[in-house]
């Protein structure tokens, strides 16, 4: 079994996929996210960069209703809480006929261990916006 065959398989219990830099590992996010699109989930993926991560969580090409704004200011004050500074979270928006329809967001050039411990918080909250309860994710505190 190839790493990035382990990688998918560890995201499907997961939740989430945990992702190097690389063409190969392109593929392996490209192949999680149509995954994700054929069941109708949000794709949250971890990339990770030697001691540094980007997660993001994305609804595009899901279908789904807009997202109340007061959602996001709630998952934003979350983020917050859990110290992630405003300035590396950036809110999506926008698709085909609908420029403003909330699409995801991406946190960026955060520590690793603070990327792994907010992936299950997005998924969560993916699956909350959605419609599709789920049990919360333990907190865990991020550096």
């Amino acid at each position: 079994m190839t790493i990035y065959r382990k990688a998918i398989r560890q995201a499907l219990d997961d939740g989430y996929l945990v992702a190097q830099s690389g063409a190969t590992w392109l593929s392996c996010e490209v192949a999680w996210r149509r995954h994700c699109i054929a069941r109708q989930e949000p794709a949250v993926v971890v990339s990770c960069r030697e001691k540094f991560a980007d997660v993001y969580m994305l609804l595009n090409r899901i279908p789904h209703e807009d997202v109340d704004p007061t959602e996001v200011e709630r998952i934003l004050s979350e983020l917050d809480k859990r110290g992630i500074p405003e300035a590396h979270v950036n809110v999506q928006r926008g698709t085909k006929g609908a420029p403003e329809l909330f699409t995801g967001l991406s946190i960026t050039d955060i520590l690793m261990e603070d990327a792994l411990a907010i992936a299950p918080y997005l998924r969560h909250q993916g699956d909350a916006l959605l419609g599709r309860p789920t049990a919360a994710p333990a907190p865990q505190a991020v550096s």
